[in-house]
């Protein structure tokens, strides 16, 4: 597969998972294939869910490896428990749901993160989340 650039973690994605960064230069770009990544941490998400932006945190943290890409999917049915998530799309619902169906999860949960497409995992346990 063609190597192509990406940003590392953009200035953007710091920003919803509560990061900041100092510049827009400092969300540098990298060469990356997909030969080189290890894991993809797919994190579904809320602005209105409180244990979230801790997860977001732990999941940009194991992001900042060169090998590991993570995924924010922000969810829309928390928006009942707060203002609108600007953020939300009922499609990331619907992602999430299909993990739900096909890994038989059961409920959705936030936060959430399914590690390479085949596992669930507790999005606010950065060390289940790491081991994973």
């Amino acid at each position: 597969m063609a190597s192509r650039r990406l940003p590392a973690l953009g200035v953007a994605c710091l920003a919803t998972l509560g990061l900041s960064a100092a510049s827009p230069a400092a969300a540098q770009e990298r060469s990356v294939s997909s030969r080189d990544v290890r894991g993809v941490l797919e994190l579904f998400t809320s602005q209105n869910c409180g244990d979230c932006q801790p997860a977001g945190v732990a999941a940009a943290r194991l992001g900042a490896e060169p090998d590991v890409v993570v995924l924010a999917y922000y969810v829309d049915y928390w928006d009942y428990a707060g203002p609108k998530d600007q953020l939300a799309d009922r499609r990331n619902t619907d992602r999430q749901k299909s993990y739900a169906k096909r890994l038989k999860l059961g409920a959705l949960v936030t936060p959430q993160v399914v590690v390479n497409g085949q596992k669930a995992v507790d999005g606010g346990d950065e060390a289940a989340l790491a081991k994973a």
